[in-house]
């Protein structure tokens, strides 16, 4: 299959200040990331928050450029970011924003900012009511303000605006994390249909694991900055290979049911090392109740496993570690 995206060997670090008289400080957020993407398929990448999957979300969309490595759009180099060349491709690319109500203007209706986009690239302005109307929106709320419409509705004209320019690649950066869990379940599955209609690539960028594994068709598990592990959901999901995957998972709720047995919960130990103080080798052994020597001294590398083709970055990843670290499938949203 075409790779719409990929993102080779990427990395992003930023200064931050120690204080009024401190030092500068460099802070990895994204280190050594390639993922890629395929037309029409969708691509989930998870971790707790701080781990740097909002900023791969920028460095994917070309908002911000890497200090190294390369993302390449539809078999060329991204141009650089504000130059003229990266302006005409932004129509090709579009971000669905967390928070609906910070992403929309509050001065003006939503037709308005609907518009917007297609009057920026010289595109038929008329085509604001049907794309109202394709994300479940009636013609009357063209008119209206945000603050006039409910959690789900502003979501809605978020993807209709960004939809407005036919993208062929959408980063949802936590799309849904604001919303009821009744309008999660309506707006995940409008993604899947526009998807399935448009041909749509798709970075879906989640801490909602069963969200993740209902519109994703590879999943990437990301830790301070690394992806950790890599591959298709039931197997990322089902049975993790990484430790820190299955501690992921293990958090999950799962419905009580008569005679049902789960795994039990994983408890991390400590908090998520600093990013501005890196431990040595692998940045989890810290937390990790599997770590031996080597996992302390050498990082590892994201390598495919011989048994089912997922890749893992992680020394013990074929070792027979305790099987009380797996859990059960997770539910599909209804």
């Amino acid at each position: 299959m075409t790779a719409l995206l990929e993102a080779r060997g990427i990395s992003r670090s930023y200064r931050l200040r120690r204080g009024i008289l401190g030092g500068s400080v460099e802070v990895r957020a994204v280190d050594h990331v390639s993922l890629t993407i395929e037309r029409g398929r969708t691509l989930g990448l998870v971790g707790e928050s701080g781990c740097g999957k909002s900023t791969t979300g920028r460095l994917a969309l070309g908002l911000e450029a890497p200090d190294s490595g390369e993302v390449r759009f539809d078999g060329a180099p991204m141009p650089s970011p504000n130059s003229a060349e990266w302006r005409r491709s932004r129509a090709r690319m579009q971000m669905v924003f967390q928070d609906p109500l910070g992403a929309l203007d509050r001065r003006l209706p939503i037709g308005a900012q609907v518009a917007e986009p297609l009057e920026i690239h010289g595109l038929d302005t008329t085509r604001v009511i049907p794309l109202l109307e394709s994300v479940g929106l009636r013609r009357d709320h063209a008119d209206r303000y945000p603050h006039e419409l409910s959690g789900g509705q502003r979501q809605r004209a978020v993807l209709a605006r960004a939809l407005a320019t036919d993208p062929a690649f959408l980063v949802c950066d936590e799309p849904i994390s604001a919303l009821d869990v009744s309008i999660q379940a309506q707006v995940m599955n409008l993604l899947t249909d526009i998807q399935a209609e448009r041909g749509v690539g798709m970075l879906f960028i989640s801490h909602d694991l069963r969200a993740v594994r209902q519109v994703s068709h590879r999943v990437a598990v990301m830790y301070l900055g690394r992806i950790v592990e890599e591959g298709e959901p039931d197997a990322v999901l089902h049975r993790p290979a990484h430790p820190y995957s299955r501690a992921l998972v293990s958090a999950i709720p799962q419905p009580r049911r008569a005679g049902a047995k789960f795994a039990p919960r994983i408890v991390l130990q400590g908090d998520p090392p600093n990013p501005a103080d890196r431990p040595s080798g692998c940045a989890f052994h810290p937390r990790c109740a599997f770590a031996t020597e080597i996992c302390r001294a050498v990082v590892p590398e994201l390598a495919p496993r011989a048994s089912d083709g997922r890749t893992v970055a992680c020394h013990r990843a074929d070792d027979d570690l305790p099987a009380e670290a797996w859990t059960k499938p997770l539910e599909r949203v209804a």
